[in-house]
């Protein structure tokens, strides 16, 4: 009976710390932050303690966020022929790691910026379809960001219902 008492106890002893080894993982999205198999992805994984997006129009956002990990992308850019893409941007970011990237049709990522910055960059695109994506690892902050419309650029917000 006792030797039956201490298995019993030793099992939900194992089980319940599976179980709360479970809810405390992420699921890899802090993980994504670095790893550019998980970028390039078509797909999205990431999550937000709390997001605010404020609708200027299709070519610009202004997000504040709050616990964003993984990565979440927010525009497909398309040229129709080789052209240079300007984006301009203000990010301020008080906890964690955040970015933006653009990634090309052949998977090739550019860091458009990287943490607290303000400024604007010229990237050279060909013909093709781009994504535009944050990312993030336990981030808090806020981002203003836009593209310059051009006569061979479209560009479409890829909207979330949550």
């Amino acid at each position: 009976m006792k030797l039956r008492t201490s298995l019993l106890l030793c099992l939900c002893s194992v089980l319940l710390i599976g179980i709360l080894s479970s809810c405390r993982s992420d699921g890899g999205k802090e993980t994504s932050y670095t790893d550019t198999n998980k970028i390039v992805q078509e797909g999205d994984s990431f999550t937000f303690k709390s997001r605010n997006d404020s609708e200027e129009a299709n070519h610009k956002t202004n997000t504040k966020y709050s616990g964003f990990s993984g990565t979440d992308t927010i525009w497909t850019v398309e040229a129709t022929k080789n052209i240079n893409l300007t984006v301009n941007y203000e990010s301020t970011v008080t906890h964690g790691d955040f970015k933006v990237v653009l990634i090309s049709p052949d998977k090739k990522i550019t860091t458009v910026l990287t943490g607290n910055q303000q400024g604007h960059k010229k990237i050279n695109v060909n013909k093709g379809t781009y994504r535009i994506k944050i990312v993030g690892r336990k981030a808090y902050g806020k981002i203003n960001f836009s593209i310059n419309k051009q006569k061979h650029l479209k560009i479409s917000k890829i909207r979330m219902d949550f």
